[in-house]
């Protein structure tokens, strides 16, 4: 059995564009933090942290050119991560930020989420730089 609950919301930032050129609306991010509970007996609980991404269709042309679609942005492993997967797998690429779906990863504690989201937000304005 999986509850789910929203604790908090957060507005989707949107950063500038990278030019004075770029008339784009730029690449807009949005973090949402999300508290599961699973098991029947021993209900453990995790926070997910969830990132969409929207890009233009400037930034996607520009990542395609350059074949920057597998290039790894962030190493990480999951709260629930068993010790024998491999490490590349929880990888996060370029190229699963340009699917629709958000981008979903465990932390054990509150506080590993929220240094989890300073890392995504400085990531993520690192790549318009």
């Amino acid at each position: 059995m999986r509850e789910v609950s929203r604790r908090q919301q957060f507005a989707p930032l949107t950063f500038p564009p990278l030019r004075q050129t770029d008339w784009g609306l730029g690449m807009r991010i949005k973090i949402e933090h999300v508290e599961i509970r699973t098991g029947l007996l021993f209900k453990t609980t995790h926070h997910e942290v969830h990132l969409t991404a929207d890009f233009s269709h400037e930034e996607k042309q520009i990542v395609r050119q350059r074949f920057l679609e597998d290039h790894v942005l962030m190493e990480r492993v999951p709260a629930d991560a068993k010790t024998d997967d491999d490490p590349d797998w929880y990888a996060l690429k370029v190229k699963h930020l340009f699917e629709r779906r958000p981008d979903k990863h465990r932390c054990r504690t509150p506080s590993d989420a929220k240094l989890y989201q300073a890392q995504l937000t400085q990531i993520m304005q690192s790549m318009k730089l």
